[in-house]
């Protein structure tokens, strides 16, 4: 199975977690790696590489980061040059939802890839109401 890593600052990608959780039943095959305003991009990088190892099974790692040109994102683009992983960036619970929903044992990293980037415009909308009062 596909693992999965949420990257991101602060509690975001923790919270996220269980906020998918909530919805959707435990994620298995998943890890959390937050950058804390005390982390340097280096020592943040490190645990990101561990957990991607952790989550690694064979079928390879898709990490959800929250914002392309953070280190997580950097970090994580790093990793790619010596791992089997993809980045979705500008991770948010309607994706991360698609993405615990959609991972099976007979679901590749590209076609998780491919859902979850499919999904994301249906991820985000303006909803505008006029009040009209007296």
């Amino acid at each position: 199975m596909i693992g999965l890593v949420f990257a991101g600052h602060g509690k975001f990608p923790e919270g996220l977690r269980n906020s998918t959780e909530m919805i959707s039943g435990e994620m298995i095959q998943t890890e959390v790696v937050s950058l804390m305003p005390e982390d340097d991009p280096s020592s943040y990088g490190k645990r990101l590489e561990k957990a991607v190892n952790r989550m690694d099974t064979g079928d390879g790692v898709l990490v959800l980061a929250d914002l392309r040109g953070g280190t997580p994102f950097n970090q994580s683009l790093m990793l790619c040059q010596k791992k089997h992983i993809y980045i979705v960036v500008g991770m948010n619970l309607p994706l991360a939802l698609t993405a615990n929903l959609n991972r099976n044992e007979d679901t590749t990293l590209d076609e998780l890839a491919q859902c979850l980037i499919d999904a994301a415009p249906d991820s985000i909308d303006l909803v505008k109401y006029t009040y009209e009062g007296e």
